[in-house]
């Protein structure tokens, strides 16, 4: 998540700890600096996923699931049609969303009004 996006929803923001990685690689190979962390609850067409979402001053996009998440919630993209699914199938929706799609309904909360 970048920093933006953390304080428009008002996210506790965490330093991280002196053995937790500093920057991740982006998927052309760039460094991308993490500052912190943040937990989070998503609401995905009804599933409800806690998350640590790490927090970095550089992201282009809002929000990015990344391949931690997706592994623990079997994702799976179907190119041919442009979906998303995760969790066998249970929750399904385009992997890229609009920027008034993410919101916050409370503490801590995240919720995706992709319906």
């Amino acid at each position: 998540m970048n920093e933006r996006t953390a304080r428009q929803l008002h996210l506790k923001v965490t330093p991280l700890q002196q053995n937790e990685r500093t920057y991740l690689f982006s998927a052309n190979g760039t460094n991308i600096l993490i500052s912190g962390k943040a937990e989070v609850t998503l609401f995905l067409k009804g599933v409800i996923a806690t998350q640590t979402v790490l927090i970095s001053p550089n992201l282009q996009h809002n929000f990015l699931l990344g391949t931690d998440f997706l592994s623990s919630s079997k994702a799976n993209i179907c190119y041919q049609n442009g979906i998303l699914t995760l969790l066998d199938d249970l929750v399904r929706f385009p992997p890229h969303s609009r920027q008034h799609q993410l919101r916050k309904i409370s503490k801590n909360c995240l919720y995706s009004c992709n319906d």
